[in-house]
């Protein structure tokens, strides 16, 4: 567009101003709406362990322990959302969960490139979602015991129960509708002024015309006798 042109558009977006507050508010609305009515907030709670065995008074933690319980991270995290572990864990919480239920809500990653490995557990109800991922831990334990015949599962923090949603956050969605209600109507103004070909002002005309307006006649609104 040229400079005149963008003056213009300018203009007549100043003058459409209330058109892009009322989409940007309807969009706020529709969105919460939704998030209300459509979406429920699901809560996680996590709790970590650290792999390292218990050492004897004479006994020092070398790199092949390192190493060993590093190799064993992957393995673990397979064995924690087993069908034996996730059924122990339905029948302890007395959950009305199918294993592949209960596992979808589980997650299990390694921090970082650490022996330590995080559970984290997502629920609608945030005090299950506590109580599951420490139920979690003995089970494991036990099972790694039995496996391996080694006792290194240690906890480093329970799952403590969550207040907050973590798949809703209202000031950062809300940020977004605003600005996705600008960009939206701002387009929709953009393509009105654009398709709208009528001449707007004397300047446009001459603009247009490349000549002089010599005269302009008002229009005259007959409000009768």
């Amino acid at each position: 567009m040229e400079e005149t042109d963008l003056t213009e558009f300018i203009k007549y977006y100043m003058a459409n101003i209330m058109f892009v507050f009322v989409a940007i508010f309807l969009l706020i609305i529709l969105g919460n709406a939704y998030h209300l009515l459509f979406r429920n907030p699901l809560y996680q709670s996590s709790t970590t362990i650290v792999l390292a065995k218990e050492l004897k008074a004479d006994q020092t933690y070398t790199q092949s322990d390192l190493l060993l319980n590093q190799n064993l991270v992957t393995t673990y995290s397979k064995i924690i959302k087993s069908r034996d572990v996730m059924e122990q864990v339905i029948a302890s919480e007395m959950l009305d969960y199918s294993v592949s239920e209960l596992s979808s809500h589980i997650s299990v990653s390694r921090v970082e490139d650490t022996e330590i490995i995080k559970v984290t557990v997502t629920d609608a109800d945030k005090s299950l979602a506590k109580n599951v991922a420490n139920a979690i831990i003995p089970v494991f334990s036990d099972k790694v015991k039995k496996i391996y015949n080694i006792d290194n599962v240690n906890i480093v923090d329970s799952a403590v129960e969550s207040d907050t949603p973590y798949n809703i956050n209202y000031v950062k969605e809300n940020i977004i509708y605003i600005l996705a209600g600008f960009v939206i109507s701002t387009g929709v103004l953009f393509l009105v002024y654009y398709f709208d070909t009528t001449v707007k002002s004397v300047d446009e005309l001459e603009d247009k015309l490349e000549l002089t307006v010599l005269g302009v006649v008002p229009k005259v609104i007959d409000r009768g006798q």
